[in-house]
C-alpha cells in the first residue's frame, strides 16, 4: 500500500491550473495569486525565494530546456526564463499565436510546436543563450489547421 509524507506545505504559492519545473533544487512555477504570478520555491524547505510581478498569465505550460525555461502563456505569449535562486528574468519574449494557448508546447532542437484555438504552429527559434534584443525574433515556419488536414488527407492517415 501506498503511503505519503508532508515534508512541507506552503500557502504562499501554488500551481493551480499549470505545472512547474525543477531547476537548481528549485520549482519554477506560475502562481493563480495574485492573478498569476510566477515564483520560485526552494524545495528542501517550501520556503518561496521569490515571486514575479503579479498579473502575469492566467496560465502557463511551463518546460525545462537546457539551462532555459520556456513558458507558454495562455494569451500566446512565449517567454524564453533564466531562474535562479535569487530571481527570474526574461531572456526572449514573442507573440506566438492569434488566439489562446492552453496546450503544452513540444520543443525539438531549435523547434518549438504551439498550437491555440484552431492552429498547429512551428517555429524555429534563435540560439537561446544571448539576451532579448530588439529585432530577436522566431520564424513561423508551418501550419494552420487548414494545412494540417490537407496533409493528413493527402497522406491519408487512417
Amino acid at each position: 500500500a501506498w503511503t505519503t509524507e508532508d515534508v512541507w506545505h506552503t500557502a504562499e504559492a501554488s500551481l493551480h491550473m499549470t505545472n512547474g519545473v525543477i531547476t537548481d533544487s528549485i520549482l519554477v512555477g506560475l502562481s493563480h495569486l495574485n492573478s498569476g504570478q510566477y515564483f520560485g520555491l526552494d524545495l528542501e524547505t517550501g520556503n518561496v525565494l521569490w515571486r514575479g510581478n503579479p498579473r502575469q498569465a492566467e496560465n502557463a505550460s511551463i518546460l525545462s530546456v537546457g539551462e532555459n525555461i520556456v513558458s507558454l502563456q495562455d494569451d500566446a505569449v512565449l517567454l524564453i526564463l533564466e531562474a535562479s535562486r535569487t530571481g527570474f528574468s526574461i531572456k526572449h519574449q514573442y507573440d506566438v499565436a492569434e488566439s489562446a494557448t492552453w496546450t503544452q508546447p513540444t520543443v525539438s532542437g531549435n523547434r518549438i510546436f504551439i498550437k491555440d484555438i484552431s492552429n498547429h504552429l512551428g517555429y524555429q527559434l534563435p540560439p537561446l543563450d544571448n539576451p532579448i534584443k530588439t529585432g530577436n525574433h522566431c520564424r513561423q515556419f508551418f501550419f494552420s489547421t487548414m494545412e494540417t488536414q490537407k496533409a493528413t488527407n493527402m497522406l491519408n492517415f487512417s
